[in-house]
C-alpha cells in the first residue's frame, strides 16, 4: 500500500512540473495522444490468460518527446476512473511503468537516427520497456512462471506497434507534416 501511494505521489507531482513546462502549442498534441493511448488500450485481442492491446507508447515518446509522460498520465487516470481498469491506487505504478517505454522511445529515436530503423525501434521498444519492468516486479513478488508469458505475448505486441510506428512516422515524414522531428 505504502508504495503504491508513494508512485501515485511521484506521478502527481512530475506531472505537475511537466504541465507547468507545456507550451499552449503543445496541449493539443499532448490531449491527442492522451484520447488516443486511450482508445486504443479498449481494443482487446484475447490471447490465452491475458489478452494484447496497442498502447502507442512508442509513438507518443517519439511525437511528444519529454511532455509523453504526462499524456501517458493521463490517459491512465480516465481509464482507472471511468472503466476501473487497474484501479485507482494502481494509476501511480502503471503510469511510471508505463512512462518508461514513452520515454525509452524517445530517447531511442533520438540517438538512432530518427529514420526507418529508429520508428521501428521506438515503438518496439515502447511496449517491451514496459513489459519487461513489469515482469521484474511480478517476478519480484513471487507471482510464478506466467512471467515468461507475458514477456512471450508480449514480444509479439512489440512487434505490431514497432511495425505500427515505423509506418506511422514514415507517413507523417512523407506528408511533411512537421510533426516529425
Amino acid at each position: 500500500m505504502q508504495i503504491a501511494v508513494a508512485a501515485d505521489a511521484i506521478v502527481l507531482v512530475s506531472s505537475a512540473a511537466i504541465a507547468r513546462n507545456l507550451k499552449t502549442e503543445e496541449v493539443s498534441r499532448v490531449a491527442f495522444f492522451s484520447s488516443l493511448i486511450f482508445l486504443s488500450s479498449l481494443i482487446h485481442f484475447p490471447i490465452g490468460p491475458t489478452s494484447l492491446h496497442l498502447s502507442l507508447l512508442g509513438m507518443s515518446g517519439v511525437i511528444l518527446k519529454w511532455f509523453s509522460p504526462l499524456a501517458v498520465f493521463l490517459a491512465i487516470f480516465f481509464q482507472a476512473f471511468i472503466f476501473q481498469h487497474g484501479g485507482i491506487l494502481a494509476i501511480g505504478m502503471n503510469t511510471i511503468i508505463m512512462r518508461c517505454g514513452a520515454v525509452m522511445a524517445f530517447i531511442l529515436w533520438k540517438i538512432s537516427g530518427r529514420g526507418d530503423f529508429a520508428g521501428f525501434v521506438a515503438g518496439f521498444c515502447g511496449v517491451l520497456v514496459p513489459s519487461l519492468l513489469l515482469a521484474l516486479i511480478f517476478h519480484l513478488l513471487n507471482y510464478g512462471k506466467g512471467v515468461l508469458l507475458l514477456i512471450a505475448i508480449n514480444l509479439l505486441l512489440s512487434l505490431i506497434e514497432g511495425i505500427l510506428t515505423l509506418y506511422i512516422l514514415r507517413y507523417l515524414k512523407k506528408m511533411e507534416t512537421g510533426v516529425v522531428k
